[in-house]
C-alpha cells in the first residue's frame, strides 16, 4: 500500500527547509508505528510503501529511491539521503 506525505506547492528546488523537515518527521513517525518501508522522492514529496507491497521492486529500481528504512532511522539519515537525491536531480 502506497502512502503519500502531504504535497507541498513549490517546485523541488524551491522547497523550504520547513516543508522538507515536516515530510521527514511524518516519515519517521510512520516508521515508528508501521515498521520497515521503501522511500522514494517523487515530484516534491516523499512516498513510501511497505516491503511486501506489489510495488516494492518498482520503488527499489527508481533512481530517486532513498532506500529501505526501519524504525531505527534518524531524521539526519533521511535528510542526508534526500540531499543526495536532490543534488543529482
Amino acid at each position: 500500500m502506497k502512502t503519500e506525505l502531504p504535497k507541498p506547492g513549490k517546485p523541488a528546488s524551491n522547497l523550504s527547509a520547513r516543508v522538507i523537515s515536516e515530510q521527514i518527521s511524518t516519515l519517521i513517525d510512520r516508521l515508528s508505528k508501521k515498521g520497515q518501508c521503501i522511500v522514494i522522492w517523487e515530484k516534491e514529496r516523499l512516498l513510501f510503501c511497505s516491503m511486501d507491497s506489489r510495488n516494492a521492486q518498482r520503488y527499489l529500481a527508481k533512481p530517486t529511491c532513498l532506500g529501505v528504512y526501519d524504525a531505527d532511522v534518524t531524521y539526519w539519515d533521511v535528510q542526508k539521503d534526500l540531499k543526495e537525491i536532490l543534488q543529482r536531480g
